[in-house]
């Protein structure tokens, strides 16, 4: 579908097909093939037309020239293609690359007229303002003229706008090496718009016609051009989408820069240009530093960026940068280059802040791609954010190499290889090219060639110094890290309070600077510890064995702590190397390895302490225990007895402080008796009176592998995994799935309807069955193929369709005469039928309903339910020989559709009206029934009943013959529908985290019995006795109309099945055990809220329809306050926009101008222009014109849109939605 939307044909890709042979090679190849096949099939056949440049054009004044028109074949070697008609007037258009080429007296040939000879080109400051010219059509040499395309400015036959987008590849390297990065190729612009003036006849072309731009290449359209709007007066341009031809390489001329041709002129010396363009981004820089807004700065910018457009011209004349040689220092060639990133950086990011126009912001963005590549083919690395200009790696890796050739002791040596080699590792875990990496190996292998020649042996890992020797003056040192440790505190501190990001930036270059200071000073870089060390001297000259160990201690707790955390890897690996430096420097201090039981005199005393303090807390532990025992026995012995609910509470209350004490002690939970205690615990209460020792504590590591088995154990993928209020759409997902409502198909935006779903829908048509025919109303059925001609009879009706309706074009292997659509809906299957059978006015009223399917086939993101390519609904259908009748039977219908909403699936809704803008397409008006979703804060249209007025019936000669007048008269029509959708409302209102919630009148389940309490210590007389109790309570539940199931699957345990059934949604579960089948009793449970109920057997029948009702009654009155929290009266254009994101629906004074509509729509949207326009931050439309109005309109109110002066005329209900 992409590719067919870019242009390519479907005998284009056979013919590739065909190419490839049947060979099961794999073959990577460039898309310019399988292009340039295409090119072939589309050449033939592809009209031409003629555009020009809308920005840059110049305009030529024709002598002796009136205006007419004449034919002309659109295409010069196919006359099937057709003719088309072009327009000759005294003043021409043309593109101004083209203008730049024209010379004075000589001819230029104008393509489909003949050729003019230029008599003046105008020119003000070097740039062609007009041209002058006059026919030359009977000079019929071509052979040596500029050919040109053109447009006639003329009012007989305006200009069309046209807007041509081309495509780069998002890869910008045509075949990528193994080793190769693709994320090095992306992030570039591949995005390009030009805006064009096009011939007339371009109003002509259709969407997905393919047609050819003189000059600029084929295109496919996008958008068809659409007239200016009667009411906005907006015209919508012709949207072309270009096709490659597999020939041309990069883009057109167009995109590189207009007037290239005429600039290339004045490039004589590359490198002369370069060296000019150089010295004039040296003088700029030197500008920028002064900070001044001055009128000398901006002129050499202007002159700087003159050249910058001359070297891009030679650039794409081939002029090659690592070929111009121009001798400059490397460190000041880089030094330049991150200074120009940082001011262009800077730039880009004011212009965001700015919002200045996007075309701005991406030409600067390519500048800083551009210097970036540079700096990349300068030093060899990639550019960082935090490379300054004094930083010593942005020189090119060839400095690397001349550092090694200074002499070096034996300790630099060391530092320079774990330098080096801490740099290879970085590089290899950024994934950087091979080749980067090859040349730090080998500069690592040159300086460990060169250890070896100074010392003799080879370098290990151990011969690095831990700390390198200050000679300098210590004093200057410390000042240096108090000042970094200051400046590094004030940066947080800014951060923190979001100060100002240019002034964080100012704080971070002058702690860099401080930093490349005490680089300077000690040989090596600066690192966080140091800012806690007094002196590094000190700390070297440190012997005392004691310190240095309780040092190490500390610095691996602090290891721990920052494992524990997952902090990242680079922060834990530098608080490790510091920990190995103290335990290096304990070795080198008392001559041994540094091991835990190296214990000092307070470590002893704290054991010491430590025992103490355990036996007073085994004594406090012991009678804990006790206590809780006793307690829980209590508990047990309460519950057995049933005893009062208040009295049970009270008791666990109290039972749970106990534990929450021994857990405040222990630090662990109190464990429970049972099958979580293992054998070996046998004789644990025994040891505990005895002994009354607490449990043992274990070690980290243990606790993580018992807490990862115990969890691995319980994971179940039975239940939901998202949640409604973090994640709606794949909670929804979940609970249509989980709960075997829906199994997706292969056709996307298909569905199959599990038993579980279609139940519901069986119980919306039942009720709805029964209403419609006491209305008079009689079922059929209509075929749901529907011919081209009819469809298309009625036009307003269909316009909204079109795009929707799914065409059926073959029979087998043969094509069919005339395509057939499937029904988008019945009226134009139903209406001719109509049109013979109703001749006389007793042959009215005729009222038909048909249960049926219909397919829109929607390019949206179809959702299950919500918005599907095939749903089910039932569709009214009347015709009436009065207004009045038909107006009386449309609010009809909506009451019944608020009924079921209301009285089935417990979902409250809103009546009222559709506006003119939002009203059914071809009707004369709309009511309909909205309701809200609070977990999304959108509203979604529940049914919607249509009156026809006679649109229709004029359309289709619906005609009867009036009884008293005897004239023929057009009957009034209604068209009234209910769809599957209903089934999606009931989910996303009503289901929660456990799964599905049905309300009991459309559960085709409404109580489940599940036995408890079977196990093998049960006896096999009692289980069958249980099951037997469970089967009679089923059989007497169905006898008395209760929908009960009897869940006697004996693989599942009863939490399994609870958990299921749950997840179904089933809004009763009735769990039976042996002491419930003792005490005569059973106990429900509530899906909605999950209530426990004892209800005694005698009793059974009664209780369980009353809470049947019960909960019906309370999912309505739950979702009903849930609309009205959600419904507000808005009447502040100021405070509509945050009260529509706080999910809200809003009742506001509106006049009900379709255009104020539209406003309204686009400016309440979030300014983000990739949001999809069904996204939560989309506009707020108009839903309805409630029914019961929140109050008068007065004549102090006015329209919600601020610039809206008319008066409004009700409150409608505005909101997001589905």
């Amino acid at each position: 579908r992409g590719v067919l939307r870019r242009g390519m044909t479907v005998e284009g890709l056979r013919q590739f097909i065909i190419a490839q042979g049947s060979s099961r090679s794999v073959v990577l190849m460039e898309w310019d093939k399988i292009w340039a096949i295409n090119k072939k099939v589309i050449d033939p056949v592809a009209p031409r037309y003629t555009a020009v440049d809308a920005s840059k054009n110049i305009q030529i004044k024709v002598l002796n020239v009136n205006e007419s028109s004449m034919q002309v074949a659109k295409h010069p070697k196919n006359s099937e293609v057709g003719d088309k008609t072009i327009w000759i007037a005294p003043t021409l258009i043309v593109d101004e690359i083209d203008a730049v080429e024209f010379k004075a007296n000589e001819n230029v040939t104008f393509i489909n007229w003949g050729n003019l000879t230029i008599n003046e080109i105008v020119k003000e400051k070097d740039k062609i303002v007009q041209i002058v010219a006059k026919p030359n059509i009977e000079d019929k040499n071509y052979k040596k003229t500029l050919k040109i395309t053109w447009l006639a400015d003329t009012k007989k036959a305006p200009l069309i706008p046209v807007v041509c987008y081309y495509f780069d590849h998002i890869i910008s390297k045509a075949i990528l090496g193994k080793e190769e990065d693709f994320k090095q190729y992306i992030g570039h612009e591949t995005k390009f718009k030009i805006e064009m003036l096009g011939e007339p006849e371009l109003a002509l072309v259709k969407k997905s016609d393919i047609i050819q731009l003189q000059r600029k290449g084929f295109f496919i359209c996008d958008q068809p051009y659409v007239p200016p709007n009667k009411y906005s007066f907006k015209t919508s341009p012709l949207v072309l989408i270009y096709i490659p031809d597999g020939h041309s390489k990069g883009l057109p001329a167009d995109l590189v820069g207009l007037g290239k041709k005429d600039m290339s002129a004045t490039i004589k010396n590359s490198v002369d240009l370069v060296k000019e363009f150089k010295n004039q981004e040296q003088k700029v820089n030197n500008l920028l530093t002064e900070k001044k807004d001055t009128a000398e700065r901006k002129m050499e910018v202007a002159k700087l960026v003159s050249l910058r457009e001359n070297c891009e011209v030679a650039l794409v004349q081939g002029w090659n940068p690592a070929e111009i040689k121009v001798e400059d220092d490397k460190s000041k060639i880089v030094n330049d280059l991150l200074i120009n990133i940082a001011s262009i950086g800077d730039k880009i990011r004011k212009l965001k802040a700015d919002k200045a126009d996007k075309n701005v912001i991406q030409e600067n963005v390519k500048i800083l791609l551009e210097l970036k590549t540079t700096y990349k083919a300068t030093t060899g690395e990639e550019w960082k954010p935090g490379l300054t200009v004094s930083d010593n790696n942005v020189i090119n890796k060839v400095s690397e190499v001349d550092v090694i050739k200074e002499p070096l002791d034996s300790k630099e040596l060391s530092m320079k290889i774990t330098e080096v080699g801490n740099k290879i590792r970085n590089l290899k875990a950024d994934k950087v090219e091979k080749a980067v990496i090859d040349d730090e190996v080998k500069c690592l292998l040159k300086l460990k060639a060169d250890y070896k020649s100074l010392t003799g042996t080879d370098w290990k890992p151990d011969a690095t110094p831990k700390v390198k020797s200050i000679d300098k003056n210590l004093s200057e040192v410390n000042e240096l890290l108090a000042q970094i440790t200051e400046v590094g505190n004030k940066i947080r501190a800014l951060k923190a309070e979001k100060s100002d990001k240019n002034l964080i930036d100012e704080e971070v270059k002058i702690l860099l600077q401080l930093k490349a200071n005490y680089k300077n000073i000690t040989g090596r870089d600066w690192t966080p510890n140091l800012n806690v060390k007094k002196s590094e001297e000190n700390e070297l000259k440190t012997t005392d064995a004691s310190t240095m160990s309780h040092k190490i201690k500390c610095q691996g707790d602090k290891v721990r702590v920052l494992k524990a955390s997952k902090v990242e890897k680079a922060a834990i690996d530098a608080e490790v190397k510091i920990l190995l430096a103290l335990k290096a420097d304990f070795k080198s201090c008392t001559g041994k390895d540094w091991v835990p039981e190296h214990n000092t005199v307070k470590v002893k005393q704290e054991k010491a302490e430590s025992i103490e303090n355990k036996t007073e807390l085994n004594s406090d532990v012991a009678a804990l225990v006790i206590k809780i025992k006793d307690h829980g026995n209590i508990v047990r012995v309460m519950k057995s007895n049933n005893t009062n609910k208040e009295e049970l509470n009270e008791a666990i209350g109290k039972l749970l402080q106990l534990k929450s004490e021994y857990k405040s002690l222990t630090g662990q939970d109190f464990p429970s008796e049972g099958k979580a205690q293992s054998k070996k615990s046998k004789g644990n209460n025994d040891d505990l009176n005895k002994k009354a020792q607490p449990p043992k504590v274990k070690t980290p590591k243990q606790e993580n592998k018992v807490e990862n088995e115990t969890t691995l154990k319980k994971i179940t993928r039975l239940g939901l995994e998202a949640k409604k209020e973090e994640n709606l759409s794949d909670w929804y997902s979940q609970v249509i799935t989980k709960s075997e409502l829906i199994e997706y198909y292969d056709v996307s935006g298909c569905y199959i309807l599990r038993p579980w779903s279609f139940a519901i829908w069986e119980s919306i048509r039942d009720f709805m069955d029964v209403k419609i025919k006491k209305m008079g109303v009689k079922n059929c059925y209509f075929p749901i193929f529907v011919s081209k001609a009819v469809l298309e009879k009625e036009k307003t009706h269909i316009a909204d369709f079109a795009p929707e309706v799914a065409w059926v074009t073959k029979s087998g292997d043969s094509d069919l005469a005339e395509p057939i659509a499937i029904r988008p809906t019945s009226e134009t299957v139903m209406y001719p039928a109509y049109a013979k059978w109703i001749q006389s006015y007793r042959d009215l009223p005729i009222k038909l309903n048909q249960w049926n399917n219909v397919v829109r086939w929607e390019f949206k993101h179809p959702q299950p339910f919500l918005r599907t390519r095939e749903f089910l609904w039932q569709e009214g259908h009347t015709a009436f020989a009065t207004y009045e009748e038909a107006e009386v039977e449309v609010y009809t219908a909506l009451d019944l559709y608020a009924a079921v909403y209301t009285d089935l699936l417990a979902v409250p809704v809103v009546k009222g009206r559709k506006t003119e803008k939002e009203k059914f397409a071809g009707g004369v008006f709309t009511l309909t029934v909205e309701a809200y979703i609070s977990a999304s804060g959108r509203a979604i249209q529940g049914g919607t009943s249509h009156h026809l007025g006679q649109n229709f019936s004029r359309m289709f000669e619906i005609i009867f013959e009036d009884p008293v007048t005897q004239e023929k008269k057009y009957v009034f029509q209604n068209s009234w529908g209910l769809t599957t959708r209903t089934i999606g409302v009931l989910i996303m209102i009503h289901a929660d985290n456990q799964g599905l919630v049905l309300p009991p009148q459309v559960a085709s389940v409404q109580v489940v019995i599940i036995p408890c309490g079977i196990t093998t210590s049960l006896k096999e007389s009692d289980k069958e006795q249980l099951l037997d109790v469970c089967n009679k309570t089923c059989k007497m539940l169905k006898e008395n109309n209760i929908r009960c199931e009897f869940d006697e699957r004996d693989n599942y345990s009863p939490g399994w099945k609870f958990n299921h059934w749950e997840l179904k949604g089933v809004p009763v579960r009735v769990e039976i055990g042996p002491k419930d089948m003792q005490q005569q009793q059973i106990v429900a449970v509530r899906r909605d809220n999950g209530q426990k109920l004892t209800i005694p057997t005698n009793n059974i029948i009664y209780v369980i329809k009353k809470l049947l009702d019960t909960i019906q009654s309370d999912l309505l009155a739950k979702a009903t306050a849930e609309l009205k929290q959600h419904m507000i009266v808005c009447k502040n254009w100021n405070t509509f926009c945050q009260h529509l994101d706080m999910k809200n629906i809003l009742l506001s004074p509106f006049c009900g101008n379709i255009d104020c509509e539209g406003k309204i729509k686009d400016e309440s949207a979030k300014n983000d222009p990739d949001v999809d326009t069904n996204a939560p931050s989309m506009g707020a439309k108009s839903l309805c014109i409630p029914f019961e109005q929140p109050a008068k309109i007065t004549t102090e109110d006015k329209c919600i849109h601020p610039a809206c002066t008319a008066k409004p005329q009700y409150y409608c209900l505005f909101g997001r939605s589905y």
